[in-house]
């Protein structure tokens, strides 16, 4: 990570920093890095923990006659968490058309015939 207002990669010019960490993707004279394919590491972490949630919570919830309810209904938020970790790598195959989380909103994109500003 740097600090600073200087890019590590190529000095001073219009600023590019997110958060703590320089993007030096739009740096003039760095070649742009080859896209990800799949997902990252990080992403895999995330959905082993999504994994084990299911099986905790599954654990936690009673043998009862609305434990198969219950569990569906968890079952739905966990897949919901799945497909946006999931969704990074369509981010990633295809930026011209949707964003990754966190990233910057889809400008200039056609979407149902419009072009979003």
């Amino acid at each position: 990570m740097t600090t600073g207002d200087r890019c590590p990669q190529t000095g001073p010019h219009p600023a590019h920093r997110t958060g703590i960490e320089w993007d030096t993707s739009s740096c003039p004279g760095v070649p742009a890095a080859a896209p990800q394919h799949g997902l990252t590491d990080t992403e895999h972490t995330a959905m082993d923990l999504t994994a084990q949630l299911w099986n905790t919570l599954s654990a936690i919830a009673a043998d009862g006659p609305a434990r198969a309810g219950d569990l569906a209904e968890l079952a739905t938020h966990i897949h919901a968490i799945q497909h946006a970790i999931m969704a990074q790598a369509a981010a990633r195959a295809h930026p011209d058309r949707y964003r990754l989380m966190g990233g910057h909103p889809m400008q200039g994109v056609r979407i149902a015939g419009r072009t979003v500003p």
